[in-house]
């Protein structure tokens, strides 16, 4: 994440979010050491095993599926939403350039956007880039199908 600034700060008016006191103190805690991790643009990937070891890897309350619980908390209740392309899932906070100074000088975004809803009704869902909107993350469904398998193997029958 070469394009993440480190030290982002967490304005004031956070104390009076209503879509933020909305959540669940857990999905609160998470949501606060969630973004400083956030690219240039408000983005990043939201693989749940991904986000145990780079946001909470230090706090053992919080399994891949208290992660992806809070996710999906938090992306039913605030402007941060939670999208999968190509299976990756992915969050992007849709106010980000409403609470963080957006720098031009930044090297290119290269992860995917959530769509608007123009790209949403017209992207064909037969194309290898399919993209689900709103769908909820399980733990196991952020990790590819081949590691899935694998690990059932090692467990034999």
């Amino acid at each position: 994440m070469a394009d993440r600034t480190p030290g982002r700060i967490i304005r004031q008016s956070i104390s009076e979010d209503r879509a933020f006191h909305s959540l669940s103190l857990e999905a609160q805690l998470f949501y606060l050491m969630l973004r400083p991790h956030f690219n240039a643009w408000g983005k990043l990937k939201a693989d749940p095993n991904l986000l145990k070891g780079t946001v909470v890897p230090l706090n053992g309350n919080f399994s891949s599926h208290t992660i992806s619980r809070c996710l999906n908390e938090i992306s039913h209740n605030t402007p941060v939403k939670l999208f999968q392309v190509e299976g990756i899932p992915y969050l992007q906070d849709l106010d980000w350039d409403n609470h963080q100074r957006i720098r031009k000088d930044r090297a290119k975004d290269l992860l995917p956007s959530y769509p608007s809803p123009k790209e949403e009704i017209s992207r064909d869902v037969s194309s290898t880039a399919a993209l689900r909107i709103g769908a909820e993350l399980r733990p196991n469904s952020a990790r590819p199908a081949t590691e899935r398998g694998r690990e059932a193997a090692c467990r034999g029958p």
